[in-house]
């Protein structure tokens, strides 16, 4: 509370939070020895993947490298960035949120429609905005009608109501 540079750090799902760093290093997989680390007082491991791949690259004086990171580190322009540099990457794309199991209906699955602000499930039917704002930067859509009646409501969700897709506001 007193290190001015230390920032409101999340642990693992519904762990909690603390003030502190967040720590990155890396392993040589052969060796099992630490090549380099670096302290950041970003809490999020998205958009480090890049940057402690070039480290490791400097420090063990390569062109290329193989490197292995949980879905943590999944960010789309990092992963560019690594494929541009040499740097092949084994990363899991996390699962979405308010999913039970089937990819078919992971939040990605829905497509937004920007010119009606709704979106459209995999089965065609439209979500509509069900409420203004959830908090400051949150809207919810749902489309409780038609999901009582889906024959795969059970493939996407748990909520007795419904499918919700929650999107930040503009």
């Amino acid at each position: 509370m007193t290190d001015p540079d230390a920032r409101t750090v999340k642990f693992g799902a519904n762990q909690g939070t603390d003030v502190g760093y967040n720590i990155q290093s890396t392993v040589d997989s052969k060796h099992k020895l630490i090549v380099t680390y670096d302290v950041s007082n970003n809490s999020a491991d998205q958009g480090q993947l890049y940057n402690m791949s070039a480290k490791s690259m400097d420090a063990l004086g390569v062109d290329s490298l193989e490197v292995v990171a949980d879905k943590g580190y999944f960010d789309s322009n990092d992963l560019k960035k690594c494929e541009e540099n040499n740097v092949v990457t084994y990363v899991s794309k996390p699962v979405f949120s308010n999913s039970i199991g089937d990819s078919r209906y992971f939040s990605n699955k829905f497509k937004y429609n920007k010119e009606s602000n709704t979106y459209t499930c995999p089965e065609g039917e439209t979500l509509v905005c069900a409420t203004k704002k959830i908090d400051a930067i949150r809207k919810e859509y749902i489309n409780y009608e038609a999901c009582s009646t889906c024959k795969n409501k059970n493939k996407s969700t748990k909520s007795k109501k419904g499918r919700c897709i929650i999107r930040k506001s503009n």
